[in-house]
């Protein structure tokens, strides 16, 4: 069946997303921009619009202008940096959802389920193309060639860790003896490499001292660590509709999350075959018995508590660099992160 194209609106910036003005104006602007590059009447365009509007937490492209200007830059100049890293992030989340077989996306059909899994890849695929199109576009924002070059060359790294980050991912699946060491590394990829795109994006677009470069390296590492461990926690806290996605994905597709894995690694010889019998079991019928047993057993408790310490290193990280409301919000991002409940 085919789509017509889906009307332009005006977008206000989700709740989730913001929590001052100063971010709410970025918020916006970072909308506004989004919404003018996928503006063109057909198929694509409405595909495009679907997976970006009217945005998620926006935690990247945020991360990338509130880090700009905390080093003194102008954000509104680099807002096809910050376009660039949510494009792929959103192209990302496309391909998660055809794998996964994931039917919502932010409290809505996944764009596979409302555009099918053929126009879905193409068009995520679409979209990583028009992220680099939007770094290369830095060269006549003001910035020039040079530090295009430069950040365009941190965006296609990203992407490729990223997809590495994937593939790793999918070979840990269903192993709840993976060490900690393969846990992180794979979080640093997949969910990291962004992270660490918005800031080293920030810091070459700035002209950063290396020393508060080296800051903003060490708070966007351990920020995703703690995001992705916070993460984990959702399918033992939180029944999926707030998520906007099934809370059962990555029980249903046996993922190494952290609550399971400490679990495993402190748990005496039979209560390791029950969790291996609850793991092995449809995730419908596995979910409440396995969250309780997590809890009980204290998994839940330790992952909380190693998501905060990732967290406090974060924060320690922003405290190098100028003192300022955009450090400010810097740690506020953080710190409602780490109070996510979805």
């Amino acid at each position: 069946m085919e789509l017509g194209p889906e009307p332009l609106t005006v977008l206000s910036p989700p709740a989730d997303a913001v929590a001052d003005g100063c971010a709410v104006e970025m918020a916006a602007l970072l909308l506004g921009h989004l919404e003018s590059v996928c503006a063109s009447d057909d198929r694509l365009g409405a595909l495009m619009r679907h997976a970006l509007l009217p945005g998620g937490k926006l935690l990247r492209p945020l991360l990338l202008l509130e880090s700009v200007a905390a080093l003194g830059g102008d954000p509104g100049a680099a807002l096809p940096a910050a376009a660039a890293l949510e494009m792929l992030h959103a192209a990302t989340l496309v391909h998660d959802d055809i794998i996964d077989q994931d039917a919502l996306r932010r409290g809505r059909p996944s764009v596979a389920a409302r555009f099918g899994q053929a126009d879905a890849l193409v068009g995520g695929d679409a979209m990583m193309c028009a992220a680099l199109g939007q770094a290369r576009a830095l060269a006549s924002s003001g910035y020039g060639a040079d530090r295009a070059l430069r950040v365009l060359e941190v965006i296609s790294t990203a992407a490729i860790e990223v997809s590495r980050g994937q593939m790793m991912e999918a070979d840990l699946a269903g192993r709840m003896d993976c060490a900690m060491a393969q846990y992180l590394r794979m979080v640093r990829l997949k969910t990291g490499a962004l992270l660490d795109a918005a800031t080293r994006t920030a810091a070459v677009l700035t002209g950063a001292e290396p020393s508060h470069a080296r800051a903003l390296a060490r708070f966007s590492d351990h920020l995703g660590v703690a995001f992705q461990m916070q993460d984990d926690l959702l399918p033992y806290t939180d029944d999926g509709r707030a998520a906007g996605k099934p809370a059962l994905s990555d029980l249903r597709n046996r993922r190494p999350t952290l609550p399971v894995l400490i679990a495993f690694a402190d748990a005496a010889p039979r209560q390791r075959l029950l969790l291996q019998d609850l793991w092995r079991r449809p995730a419908e019928d596995a979910q409440h018995a396995l969250a309780e047993l997590l809890e009980a057993g204290g998994a839940l408790g330790a992952a909380r508590a190693t998501a905060a310490d990732h967290l406090a290193v974060a924060l320690a990280a922003l405290e190098e660099l100028p003192p300022g409301c955009h450090r400010d919000h810097l740690a506020a991002m953080a710190a409602r992160l780490a109070a996510r409940r979805s």
